[in-house]
C-alpha cells in the first residue's frame, strides 16, 4: 500500500512539474521537470519489482525464497537512479561534485544487490517459518 501511494506521489509530483515548467521560463525547472520524466519508467519499474518482493516475503517458506532475488533486483535499480540523480545534480550546479562515484560505481553495482540478497536468506536461515504477515 505504501508503495502504490508513494508512486501515485511520484507522478503527481512529475505532473505538476511539468504543468510548473510550461508556465515559468526556467531553466532549472525545465531540468528538474526532464530529470523526472526521463525517470519514470525506472520508478515504474523499481516500484513494481519492489512489491513483488515484499508481497513473496509475505508467504511462508519455501514460497518466500524469490522475496530477496526481488529485492537484490530492486537494489541495483535503486543505484541506477541514485547515479543518475548524483549525474542530474552535477549537470545542474555544473561542477562535477559527485564524480568521483564514477570509480565506485561497477563496485556499487555488484556489492548492493550482492549484500541485499545475503541478508535476505540471512534472515530466513535464522526464522524459516515465519512471515512478515502482519508486521508493520
Amino acid at each position: 500500500m505504501k508503495r502504490g501511494l508513494g508512486l501515485i506521489l511520484f507522478l503527481l509530483l512529475v505532473f505538476s512539474m511539468n504543468f510548473i515548467s510550461q508556465l515559468f521560463s526556467s531553466e532549472t525547472l525545465s531540468l528538474g521537470s526532464l530529470f523526472l520524466n526521463e525517470n519514470v519508467g525506472l520508478i515504474i519499474v523499481l516500484t513494481i519489482i519492489l512489491t513483488a518482493g515484499e508481497l513473496f516475503l509475505l508467504f511462508r517458506f519455501p514460497l518466500n525464497l524469490p522475496g530477496p532475488a526481488f529485492n537484490a533486483a530492486g537494489s541495483v535499480l535503486i543505484v541506477a537512479f541514485l547515479f543518475r540523480t548524483f549525474a542530474y545534480l552535477d549537470t545542474a550546479v555544473g561542477m562535477r561534485i559527485f564524480g568521483w562515484l564514477d570509480v565506485l560505481s561497477t563496485a556499487l553495482y555488484i556489492l548492493v544487490p550482492v549484500i541485499v540478497l545475503i541478508v535476505g536468506y540471512a534472515g530466513m536461515i535464522k526464522s524459516p517459518h515465519k512471515s512478515r504477515r502482519g508486521k508493520k
